[in-house]
This record gives C-alpha cells, sequence and structure tokens, in this order.
C-alpha cells in the first residue's frame, strides 16, 4: 500500500489563459470521506502547452478504489472542511442505502460517481467542475470541460 502521486499535468489547451486547479477525492468505502488536495503552487497558472512535473500526494495509503474530481478554481476555492465534512455524511448515507439495495459493487461505485459529481455541480459556487472519474489504479485522467483540456498523469509512490 503506496501513495497516489500526482505526477504530471499537462495543459493541453485553457479557455482564459491560466488555469488553478485543484482535486476532491473520495474513498469508495463505507467512510467516504472527501478530502481537498490544492490548488497550490504546483498547478497555479497553468496555461497553453505547459506541463508541470510535481509529485503531489492525492491519498497517502492507496488500496481501493476511488473518485477523483478535477476542478477549477475561479476567484476562490470552494469546499471547505465544513462544506466537505457536510458532503461526506451525506455520501455515507447514500453508500450504506446503495449497499442494502444493489449487490452489484460496479454498479454501486458508478452510482456513487454521479452522485458525487451532482453533489459537487450542486455545492460549488463559481468553480468550474472538469472531471469526475473513478481511479482503481495508476493511470492518465483525460479531462475536457468548461473550455479547459488537461492529462494528468497519476503514480504510485
Amino acid at each position: 500500500m503506496g501513495k497516489l502521486v500526482v505526477d504530471k499535468i499537462k495543459c493541453i489547451s485553457s479557455s482564459d489563459g491560466s488555469d488553478y486547479l485543484y482535486f476532491l477525492v473520495m474513498r469508495f468505502d463505507p467512510n467516504c470521506t472527501v478530502h481537498r488536495v490544492g490548488p497550490n503552487n504546483a498547478w497555479a497558472d497553468m496555461r497553453n502547452g505547459e506541463v508541470r512535473n510535481a509529485d503531489v500526494v492525492l491519498v497517502d495509503k492507496f488500496s481501493g478504489e476511488y473518485i477523483v474530481a478535477v476542478i477549477e478554481e475561479d476567484d476562490s476555492f470552494d469546499f471547505d472542511m465544513e462544506l466537505r465534512v457536510r458532503m461526506s455524511r451525506a455520501l455515507r448515507i447514500l453508500y450504506k442505502f446503495l449497499s442494502t439495495i444493489e449487490k452489484d459493487r460496479g454498479r454501486r461505485l458508478g452510482q456513487m460517481m454521479i452522485f458525487f459529481a451532482n453533489l459537487i455541480g450542486r455545492l460549488r459556487t463559481n468553480d468550474d467542475l472538469l472531471s469526475v472519474q473513478i481511479v482503481t489504479t495508476t493511470n492518465v485522467m483525460e479531462v475536457i470541460g468548461e473550455g479547459a483540456h488537461y492529462k494528468i498523469t497519476l503514480k504510485a509512490a
């Protein structure tokens, strides 16, 4: 069990010329705790064609399945600690409910991902939700939305 790390982010295109990214991460388990990574200097003010190589930890003890949302900060980042605690409570209730009615783990994971994305969309003020994806292994996330396009490489460390 190692760490899940953002190895590299490539800004393919950005509508306004520079972006500030951050992540919301939720482990798919009964605790469903949501935490935020960033915004930070590693990804600050990204411009078209720019590549940033900076090992930033998304998950300390990586094992299992995670739902990762990539969000573009506009004026100031949303999702402070109080809001993330409220989100975690709602996700725990849904996890418990789905566990009683849906036996297929993959379908439960998919339903949780959709709920997580909708929850972020309803709660955000002005930040743009770019992508919500399931992460079970290190991979490359292709993130497209709101006039932005990124390739984010994840690795185990």
